[in-house]
């Protein structure tokens, strides 16, 4: 037990780290696929957090709660958005992994809600904290979009460009939630040998 406590802790400072690090620099470039870097490592390691943890949704919402004040105390110039989607991505992982557990089809469930979230997070902000309606935050989603891959903007539509961009994080989300599986395998497979353990020193 105490091992794993301190195996969350070393997570949990990991995630800080990303979420105030990471994601505040690339907040700062303003990278399209901020979602996908910052959103990805996040699942990984709250994947892990979970698996370690005997109370997963105590556990999680611990770390959230830390990786929040960290984040807003390393970097206060991110969005509120960034704050949406990290609490967003630790809730739905405690709700996924309580009633699921941690499987392939639970991995790769929370790596695509998650990631798409992270990609329409502007039209739902747009649509629903503005006040716009959804025709027009679409249409102001689609110019986000095209601003953000400029470089595909003048080979399709708007349209066309939204679609590619959602399904660049959707097949993503299936792909990594694969992989995350997979390193969670590796993880009971050898379990009982020292030398692959993630240790708590």
């Amino acid at each position: 037990m105490q091992r794993n406590s301190k195996i969350i802790s070393r997570l949990t400072a990991l995630w800080a780290l990303s979420e105030a690090g990471l994601g505040g620099i690339m907040h700062a470039l303003q990278s399209p696929f901020t979602g996908l870097f910052v959103g990805g490592f996040a699942i990984l390691l709250v994947t892990l957090i979970a698996y370690f943890s005997d109370n997963r949704w105590e556990t999680i919402i611990r770390s959230l709660l830390i990786v929040m004040i960290i984040k807003l105390a390393v970097s206060p110039h991110s969005p509120p958005t960034a704050y949406l989607a990290v609490t967003f991505q630790a809730i739905m992982a405690g709700a996924i992994y309580s009633k699921l557990r941690i499987n392939m089809w639970s991995t790769m469930l929370l790596g695509v809600v998650t990631l798409v979230e992270s990609a329409i997070q502007k039209l739902l902000v747009l649509w629903l904290i503005y006040g716009n309606s959804i025709w027009k935050a679409i249409d102001q989603f689609g110019d986000y979009i095209t601003a953000k891959m400029s470089f595909m903007a003048g080979l399709v539509s708007s349209l066309v460009l939204i679609s590619v961009y959602l399904w660049i994080y959707a097949i993503i989300g299936i792909v990594l939630g694969f992989l995350i599986y997979d390193m969670i395998l590796y993880l009971e497979y050898n379990k009982g040998n020292v030398q692959y353990q993630i240790k708590a020193i």
